[in-house]
């Protein structure tokens, strides 16, 4: 039970509570499943609709949001992500009479192609500096500070975070890491898939050594 604190740095406690949960679970090598509440606002990006601050989601290995477009509804999408788990959404139903919720579609089914204007566009950034740590609207503004591809910084992570694998084939490797409070896309240049550097895409918790930072 977290009891009421006087802490100054909201993200900072929420951190550090998740955090005694997560070593509990480091040392006996089991899953603990923490079910946390969302905020009522919705927001195009689901993680940012976990209740708190965003040093809960910085904590654990992996998040997942059930949402709903509608209360009433009986379907719903399930959004996933996490350190060792590709970013994914699972269209679910849910079954009155079996009281589970069914799989109905799962878009890591689909291709992962990334957009060859995007990755022309990551790559001509990458020629200038291989290394960049950014937010999602930093990087947009970078390659695209006209707005002609019709991106917002939501839609540009998320298709980011679709495109991991992709992305490392064409020589670009993706990490993400929470740095204040805000959620920073790590890209890497590489020479080749047969580069070290592209064998381990991992997310960053914040006491890490982050990506160069612009």
């Amino acid at each position: 039970i977290r009891t009421a604190g006087n802490d100054a740095n909201p993200y900072a406690s929420d951190y550090r509570d998740i955090g005694v949960l997560k070593a509990l679970a480091d040392k006996h090598r089991i899953a603990n499943l923490l079910v946390h509440h969302l905020r009522k606002m919705n927001d195009d990006d689901p993680m940012n609709m976990i209740s708190g601050t965003t040093g809960l989601s910085g904590a654990t290995d992996s998040n997942f949001v059930l949402r709903k477009s509608k209360r009433r509804e009986n379907t719903a999408t399930l959004y996933c992500t996490g350190r060792d788990i590709p970013y994914r959404e699972l269209a679910l139903e849910y079954d009155g009479k079996d009281h589970v919720w069914k799989l109905l579609s799962d878009d890591c089914e689909q291709t992962d192609q990334p957009n060859e204007r995007i990755l022309f566009l990551l790559s001509e950034l990458l020629r200038r500096q291989p290394e960049i740590s950014a937010s999602a609207k930093v990087l947009l503004e970078k390659i695209d500070p006209a707005g002609a591809e019709g991106l917002t910084p939501n839609s540009f992570s998320h298709r980011i975070r679709k495109s991991v694998d992709a992305l490392r084939r064409n020589g670009i490797t993706v990490s993400f890491r929470k740095s204040n409070g805000d959620r920073l896309i790590c890209l890497k240049r590489v020479d080749g898939v047969d580069d070290p550097a592209a064998e381990n895409i991992v997310t960053i918790a914040p006491e890490n050594p982050p990506c160069f930072a612009l």
